[in-house]
């Protein structure tokens, strides 16, 4: 991943970037909505399905739930390696 910016059709990289942490280590739909309190049910689809139209989350059907991937980890630490230089 470079170090350009992203553009986010629905999301901004504050809610990109707090969906990734959250699901670090696995989390369902209804935890992510839990803990976030800025979004919409329907907010939280679209941004679901255009992380992982990135292949930056994981949804495992048989578990129902969400897992950042390798490359969701990379985009983390760029963003935050970015918010730190600023």
């Amino acid at each position: 991943m470079t170090n350009k910016a992203i553009i986010w059709t629905d999301c901004s990289t504050t809610i990109v970037l707090e969906i990734l942490e959250a699901s670090k280590n696995g989390i369902t739909k209804k935890e992510i909505m839990n803990k976030s309190s800025t979004l919409s049910h329907a907010q939280l689809r679209r941004c679901l399905a255009e992380l992982i139209d990135r292949r930056l989350l994981h949804y495992d059907e048989i578990q129902r739930i969400y897992n950042t991937t390798d490359r969701g980890l990379i985009l983390i630490e760029n963003i935050q390696s970015q918010n730190k230089g600023s």
